[in-house]
């Protein structure tokens, strides 16, 4: 059976600050965010704007390029930055867009590797024939967040994407064959009721690393197949590099390994250079990338996931012979550039000093932890 992804929707932040603005703020050298990360600028996320109004945005923007409400028979949300640690945000989303009472909904957690799971499990709900017909909606939605002045605030963004996973994959199908590496270790942890992320920043590089080769040599070793484009979880375009080019020598590729790194990632790059890490959406994100730049059918992809504490899954996607739908670039383009201290008020100051221009589903109060949303369309 053929199945993956037939749609996929994003919710961007409307602002951005430029990296170097941001550097000249808190006195780093910007050549090291911009050359050192590969990060260009970050996505900014408003007073109105949460992880349940990013995911109901993006999720109707999939939905809204002509898939029926009742179609979906199950909606499943990876985050690791939910709102409550009880409610799921896919019992939100629910309500907000209108979904049929008889739709699965549940979260799943396993920080940035959330996302590849919830797919995957998808993609067998559907193999085995529980879908009766009906596809499923998986949404993936974060807002990253680390100390002002720490080393990874220069990667954090804010996003959340959408995909519309049938038995129709236009974008992308998926074969069975997976690579899994798991481990405990301690690289990253948000403890509860704390908003901003701990993270140990070199030892989580080389768990990111360990983690992604072990599970991509696992899939080699089940299924020998060779791959036209990667696709990585991109914390910052420079790591994906990085083990590309390691995994290009461990392969005995010959050449100019700089171009070659460059025709394997590069344009799954691009977003991410420009927005930041949106953490569970990032390699997703990434896919977009790719396929809106331009990608020929039937090319084989390899998708290679991973999440702090820590699990990789390594995918086999082959591209389909559709169009992503819309233009990345153009979301990209059309938001507003802030000044860094703006930036910083936005983020770590005053909540009432907070721009507010809401458009779509928006966060609209809290009231004894429960939060209630509007729209405007």
């Amino acid at each position: 059976m053929d199945v993956g992804i037939e749609k996929i929707g994003l919710s961007l932040p409307r602002l951005f600050v430029d990296s170097r603005d941001l550097s000249v703020l808190r006195g780093w050298n910007p050549n090291k965010i911009v050359l050192g990360l590969g990060i260009k600028s970050l996505g900014v996320p408003e007073q109105y704007e949460d992880s349940v109004s990013l995911a109901a945005n993006a999720a109707r923007h999939a939905l809204d390029q002509g898939i029926k409400r009742e179609e979906i028979g199950r909606l499943v949300v990876a985050t690791e930055t939910g709102v409550d640690s009880a409610k799921p945000i896919s019992a939100y989303l629910h309500q907000l867009l209108g979904l049929d009472s008889d739709t699965e909904i549940y979260e799943v957690k396993h920080a940035c590797v959330g996302g590849v799971y919830a797919l995957c499990d998808s993609l067998d709900w559907i193999r085995a024939g529980q879908n009766q017909g009906r596809k499923a909606l998986v949404v993936c939605t974060d807002i990253a967040r680390y100390a002002r002045g720490s080393p990874a605030e220069p990667t954090q963004s804010a996003g959340a994407v959408a995909l519309l996973v049938s038995d129709k994959p236009s974008l992308i199908r998926f074969e069975g064959q997976t690579g899994t590496y798991s481990e405990n270790v301690s690289d990253f942890w948000r403890p509860l009721n704390q908003a901003e992320a701990v993270v140990n920043g070199k030892y989580s590089l080389e768990c990111y690393t360990k983690a992604v080769l072990e599970a991509y040599y696992d899939l080699k070793r089940k299924r020998k197949i060779e791959f036209d484009k990667f696709v990585f979880h991109t914390p910052f375009p420079r790591l994906v590099k990085k083990v590309m080019s390691r995994i290009l020598l461990e392969e005995g590729k010959t050449g100019e390994l700089e171009e070659e790194v460059q025709e394997r990632v590069g344009a799954s790059l691009n977003a991410s250079s420009q927005l930041g890490n949106i953490y569970t959406g990032s390699i997703f994100l990434a896919l977009a990338s790719l396929l809106d730049l331009g990608l020929e059918d039937e090319k084989q992809l390899a998708l290679l996931s991973y999440g702090s504490g820590c699990s990789s899954k390594a995918l086999i996607g082959v591209r389909g012979n559709q169009g992503l739908g819309f233009s990345l670039e153009s979301m990209l383009s059309n938001r507003m550039r802030i000044s860094a201290e703006d930036y910083d008020s936005l983020i770590y100051g005053d909540l009432d000093n907070r721009i507010q221009n809401p458009s779509g589903f928006f966060l609209s109060g809290v009231s004894n932890g429960y939060r209630s949303y509007g729209e405007i369309k």
